[in-house]
């Protein structure tokens, strides 16, 4: 907190909402909580230490026609000082009258939950659970099971274990990174992306496409200090799909992000395009990239400029 990066990016916060919101209507739901919580307990953003969300994929059927039944999933906010769950209770007893949604209560081990149900027929979860633990610190949320399972952790001060694999795959993150996403593969998915290796075309995309048969985890990370440093690393079963990755990104994706990132940007300056860089060290391969404040600015700029353009071309 407190470089100019992340001024400029607070200054495009209501911009990245209002995209995440149009993307997924859920967010707009979460935005409002989030809101609501700040007026009713005082809490800012400074606030928020931690969050940490995690998903159970091993049970999902990729192949299924129909979405997951359920999903388990859980979240938790860390917060630098305490909420009530009363303060909770008032900031959710609002939002329910403003989107005249009922919300109900439910009590586990002593803790008190706020059932929130979900409008979206096709959700994996009919309803939301979410309570305080750990000193009113920390907010959880997800299916109710995953909310009751969180609150027997926080009682008995244990954490949930992270698997050896997915371990791994967070492992490759650089130290010190405030956001990083991993996701190990699934033995189904690790099926699939063989069977697509063994249909794969000639060159450096149908190498690329070869070499995820031995895929096993994807790590997203970013380190923020006066600038963004982002890596998207994949891990491979062996150095020559490592290799087979990196040629896809050097000859196909960078050339490609800089030749049409490049032309929409009509020469204002855009550092991010000459830090792009595919590396790969053992049996990893990253594409790598920073962005600065000034690609911020350029990327308002575009954006402006394609929203004035857009009625244009309806006409």
């Amino acid at each position: 907190r407190g470089t100019g990066f992340n001024h400029s990016m607070e200054d495009t916060k209501e911009e990245f909402v209002e995209m995440a919101r149009q993307m997924n209507p859920d967010a707009a739901e979460m935005q409002k909580l989030q809101e609501k919580l700040k007026e009713v307990t005082g809490l800012e953003d400074e606030d928020i230490s931690s969050v940490a969300i995690a998903v159970e994929l091993d049970a999902v059927d990729f192949d299924a026609a129909e979405p997951p039944e359920t999903i388990d999933a859980v979240a938790a906010i860390g917060l630098n000082k305490a909420m009530t769950t009363a303060q909770l209770g008032a900031a959710l007893d609002e939002l329910a009258q403003e989107e005249q949604v009922e919300i109900s209560e439910a009590e586990y081990n002593g803790v008190k939950m706020f059932l929130i149900p979900m409008d979206d027929a096709d959700a994996p979860i009919d309803l939301v659970a979410i309570a305080m633990v750990s000193g009113d610190k920390v907010c959880v949320m997800g299916p109710q099971a995953a909310v009751e399972a969180a609150i027997d952790r926080a009682q008995s001060g244990t954490v949930a274990k992270i698997s050896d694999d997915l371990a791994k795959v967070m492992g490759v993150a650089a130290d010190g990174s405030q956001m990083i996403v991993g996701m190990a593969l699934t033995d189904q998915m690790k099926d699939m992306a063989g069977k697509q290796a063994e249909t794969a075309p000639q060159g450096p995309q149908g190498a690329a496409a070869r070499s995820m048969k031995s895929v096993e985890g994807v790590c997203f990370s970013m380190l923020i200090a006066d600038d963004a440093d982002i890596a998207v690393t994949g891990l491979f079963g062996n150095a020559e799909d490592a290799e087979a990755m990196k040629g896809f990104i050097d000859s196909m994706v960078i050339s490609g992000a800089k030749m049409f990132i490049g032309m929409a940007a009509q020469g204002e300056p855009l550092p991010l395009l000459e830090s792009l860089q595919a590396v790969a060290e053992g049996n990893n391969a990253s594409f790598m990239m920073t962005l600065s404040e000034q690609d911020i600015t350029t990327f308002k700029k575009i954006a402006e400029q394609q929203a004035q353009a857009s009625p244009m071309m309806m006409q």
